[in-house]
């Protein structure tokens, strides 16, 4: 691990990498090196390769919570939001005190709301129906993201990211003096 360390911080991140597999091989049960594995395999690129490490070691230590993050990360950096949301939710039952799974769940469905409402603005106007349908759509999304929204400014009250989905949450939905309280 201190080896790794010491090549990142010089800037070699394939030796950085090499070392940290070798750790990982050698000590499969150190959660810190296990960790550590993951996340640089994450930040240099490599997620595709990590994502089968990171499911077996779930498979191995189910109540890791830190490893359902990992896994939604992972996921996400490949863009597979829906298997990363499902990484997520497993991080909530994993470690329910963890914000992190509870604001990356809310991020993911907010994105897709999101997505759901520009959708509906390229309706034409003489479709008002489909139009209502689509925006009707948008809002049931947005409202499975508040519970991981209320939960993760819960557990973390001081982290910005969670206020701003939770603005962007009222946002979406019209309530500009609910945005605006937060």
């Amino acid at each position: 691990l201190n080896l790794s360390d010491a090549y990142l911080r010089k800037g070699d991140t394939t030796s950085a990498v090499q070392y940290i597999d070798e750790a990982a091989s050698k000590f499969p049960d150190s959660a810190k090196i296990v960790n550590q594995k993951i996340v640089l395999n994450i930040t240099t690129g490599k997620s595709e390769k990590v994502i089968s490490d990171i499911e077996a070691q779930m498979k191995a230590d189910p109540k890791n919570g830190d490893l359902p993050f990992y896994l939604g990360y992972a996921y996400e950096s490949v863009k597979q939001p829906e298997k990363a949301l499902a990484a997520y939710k497993k991080g909530t039952e994993a470690k329910p005190d963890d914000a992190r799974n509870y604001g990356a769940a809310a991020a993911i469905i907010l994105n897709q709301a999101r997505d759901v409402y520009n959708a509906a603005s390229g309706i034409p106007t003489n479709k008002e129906a489909e139009y209502k349908a689509k925006l009707q759509e948008a809002y049931t999304l947005a409202d499975t993201a508040l519970p991981y929204l209320q939960k993760a400014t819960e557990l973390d009250a001081k982290s910005k990211g969670y206020w701003e989905n939770m603005r962007f949450y009222y946002q979406l939905k019209g309530d500009d003096a609910k945005a605006k309280e937060i």
